[in-house]
């Protein structure tokens, strides 16, 4: 129904803006390309709350469909078993959970939406105004934000709301479309955006309780650039521009109320409160996602054993790699190559959060950078991002080609057929970190060394290993490199701690607490493409450790070959006929393969424990793995800094994967063939319109089955229950996390292997041991 009544009192209208403002997502750009929990506005509300409201202002879903739940239902994914042992206080029953599945009752009820007005008309006429209104803002918003795409930008005309009212002075395609009289009727509007609001919102006349959902609908209309907004702001306290682009759209929605034959249409706007079949329907979704958690769940802790004492051998090479799920195999196949070889796992961006050149941040983007180091590029590589800037602009593509005629198409034949050659600047270039004050290089390097958990005594040798993806003709490619990293590869930041390492002068300032002399840094990058490790800097390692580079060198082989082997049966269309490596190369340089890799989909678990724990153990590259010894950590400061860094960015991993999963249309990104790059930013299916704000359908699909299964991240910490509630009770953020239910937290006892799940509540239960040895 509508909802509207004459304002006869005065509203905070602008609070009601920041509120419908900060509950977007924020979106990164291309360059920066990091998964962002698309229910982040949301965290402080459980997740069947946020379904009602991601449905009403986003038309979106937070919960599975049943054709997926049913899906890994009948493949045997979880069980009866599942539901009777997941069954909480006020569940649903679990034969009526179980009839659902088996196909029972139908799919689920229709979702409350609430409609603009311009969607209100267009159901009642069978029009496209929402969709033409959105396009426009759309064009606009891709020419006010081009960055180095087009040759030309919009002059700044004081801000979004002023630039729009130039712009709209000029464009005429709404009033061909029928809006006549738009640009006057604009014009007429208050120069500030603030009093602009009030005075459409008074003219229009909701009631109180309807504004939230009507502002949070206009909002959701344009979520992909809504999310670039809240992404420019998202370090300072406000909102930025993200209000002016709200009353652009809700000038537009009013000129259609008020500028077209057939003014009564009103918003609509759904009364409040879920109906009981609707309720009752998401209980049992949310219900089989529990039971299919303990399925995946009760897979890792078979794996994961205790922690025995045994007497410190000085492993012949310390490994520490990034947590990332793609780094799981990879380091079980080291360790298996040469037991001597100890591997960890920690942040991949080695806790040097810098920025590079010109702001390019190498930190996890809940950070800052701290500090600034420089590249010194070498002069082709200058050249070809000129060329590449002159052919990716509007009227330089068509001079690029004829230009280089024949040449020019070879090029392209020989990307498409997989021929392709990848730079890789932030490995070879000159790197300047004396921009870093001294003191603060000397942070740095504490800090690292505090946090990264390794065993005494340090080994000869230590490698320190990011991870970059080599692929081709990807415009979200960024998404396949470090998270950590802001979206970057790891190498810059490998260096940079490897060089801090071994600079003599910092040694000395630490005393003590240093390295042993003996002991010596090297940097690498794991191609997770191709599951190669290219060593950096290796002619800076002295001839005193030739031989042990050579034994790290021979092992990485052995190991890559290995994980190859394992993930190539993942990947569907893998050619036949060369040798693996030849064929995953071939794969990642075609720019016309979609799947190049399966990046982090599937993720489902994040474990910080000794590595002891989970030695040997195939995870099947599903966890995070991040090492912990509480022993080592008597105050806490490394669980803090654990559970409100990694913890936290695997979740947004974890959700956007979900949410990429269980509806592509509006939390994905579509079909990765159809991308066009808009602005050099984002994505859209076409030259205008929203923003795609999520993952390829391709990224999370193998075309006849879900790649990655939307459940949520199971947390498992060696730690006590008591300094994990203490960490959990000091942090917002992570309290939200937790205590609504959008991450899974629980305990494991490195002595006995025991498992504790924190409730709801805030106590703990001991989660029964699994029995078998079966593969999670």
């Amino acid at each position: 129904m509508t909802v509207l009544i004459a304002n006869e009192s005065k509203l905070d209208h602008e609070a009601m803006v920041t509120t419908a403002c900060r509950a977007i997502a924020p979106l990164w750009g291309l360059r920066d390309l990091v998964a962002v929990n698309p229910y982040i506005g949301h965290a402080g509300r459980d997740p069947l709350t946020a379904e009602d409201l991601m449905q009403r202002r986003h038309h979106a879903a937070v919960l599975p469909a049943w054709s997926a739940l049913r899906q890994a239902w009948r493949a045997g994914e979880f069980t009866t078993a599942d539901l009777a042992a997941s069954q909480v206080a006020g569940a649903p029953p679990v034969e009526a959970v179980m009839a659902r599945l088996d196909g029972h009752g139908g799919d689920s009820p229709a979702p409350l939406r609430c409609h603009s007005i311009a969607a209100t008309l267009d159901a009642r006429d069978g029009s496209d105004w929402a969709e033409a209104l959105v396009a426009d803002l759309g064009r606009f918003m891709a020419a006010r934000t081009d960055r180095g795409v087009g040759r030309w930008a919009l002059p700044d005309a004081g801000g979004l709301w002023a630039a729009w009212r130039v712009w709209m002075r000029h464009d005429r395609s709404l009033a061909v479309r029928g809006l006549r009289g738009l640009g006057a009727w604009i014009a007429a509007l208050p120069m500030d955006a603030t009093a602009a609001r009030a005075e459409l919102l008074g003219r229009l006349g909701l009631a109180p309780a309807a504004l939230p959902d009507y502002l949070g609908r206009l909002l959701g209309e344009l979520q992909g650039w809504a999310g670039w907004l809240r992404q420019e702001s998202w370090h300072s306290s406000g909102t930025g521009e993200l209000p002016e682009l709200l009353t652009m759209r809700l000038s537009l929605d009013l000129a259609v109320h008020e500028l077209l034959p057939g003014h009564d249409v009103r918003p609509l706007i759904p009364a409040t409160g879920v109906p009981q079949a609707l309720a009752v329907d998401r209980a049992q979704r949310l219900a089989a996602v529990v039971a299919w958690e303990h399925a995946v769940r009760a897979g890792i802790l078979r794996q994961l054993r205790p922690v025995t004492s045994a007497v410190p051998v000085r492993p012949a090479v310390q490994a520490v790699f990034c947590i990332d799920v793609r780094s799981e195999g990879l380091r079980r196949h080291l360790e298996a190559a040469d037991a001597r070889i100890a591997t960890y796992g920690f942040a991949g961006f080695f806790a040097m959060p810098v920025a590079v050149d010109a702001g390019r941040a190498q930190c996890p983007v809940l950070l800052q950078p701290s500090a600034s180091i420089g590249l010194t590029p070498a002069a082709a590589a200058h050249t070809s991002r000129l060329l590449g800037s002159f052919r990716r602009s509007p009227a330089g593509g068509f001079a690029y080609m004829e230009t280089l005629g024949l040449t020019g198409a070879l090029g392209l034949i020989s990307g498409s057929l997989g021929h392709g050659t990848a730079e890789h600047r932030d490995e070879t270039a000159g790197m300047d970190p004396t921009r870093i004050p001294a003191e603060q290089q000397l942070a740095l390097l504490r800090g690292m060394l505090t946090n990264l958990g390794l065993a005494k005594p340090y080994a000869r040798l230590l490698l320190l290993c990011g991870h970059d993806s080599t692929v081709a003709n990807n415009p979200q490619a960024a998404g396949l490199t470090c998270g950590a990293c802001g979206g970057h590869s790891g190498a810059i930041n490998a260096r940079l701690a490897v060089a801090l390492y071994n600079d003599p002068s910092l040694r000395r300032q630490l005393g003590a607490a240093a390295p042993p002399a003996d002991s010596f840094a090297v940097a690498g990058v794991h191609d997770t493409a191709t599951d190669t490790v290219r060593l950096l800097d290796a002619a800076r390692v002295p001839a005193s450790h030739a031989d042990d580079l050579v034994r790290l060198g021979q092992a990485l082989a052995t190991a890559g070959a290995g994980q190859r082997a394992r993930r190539a049966a993942s990947l569907p269309g893998l050619q036949r006929g060369r040798s693996l490596l030849d064929r995953l190369l071939a794969r990642s340089r075609d720019w016309a393969e979609l799947r190049p890799e399966w990046g982090l989909a599937n993720c489902a678990a994040f474990i910080a424990a000794p590595r002891a724990m989970s030695a040997g153990a195939d995870l099947g590259g599903r966890c995070f793995l991040h090492s912990y010894d509480a022993a080592s950590d008597p105050d806490g400061a490394v669980l803090t800094l654990i559970l409100t860094a990694p913890v936290v960015v695997a979740s947004w991993i974890s959700l956007q994967y979900w949410a990429s999963s269980v509806d592509p249309a509006r939390l994905g990104s579509g079909s990765k063939a159809i991308h066009t790059v808009v602005g050099g930013i984002s994505v859209a299916a076409g030259a205008d319109g929203d923003l795609l704000p999520g993952l390829a359908w391709q990224s999370v699909h193998d075309g006849t089955a879900l790649r990655h299964q939307p459940i949520r991240l199971q947390v498992l910490v060696a730690a006590a229950p008591a300094a994990i509630d203490t960490v959990v009770a000091g942090h917002a953020h992570l309290r939200d996390l937790v205590a609504n239910g959008w991450i899974a937290l629980h305990t494991l006892d490195p002595a006995t292997g025991a498992c504790q799940r924190r409730n709801p509540a805030g106590d703990w239960s001991e989660v029964p041991t699994p029995k078998g040895g079966d593969e999670p």
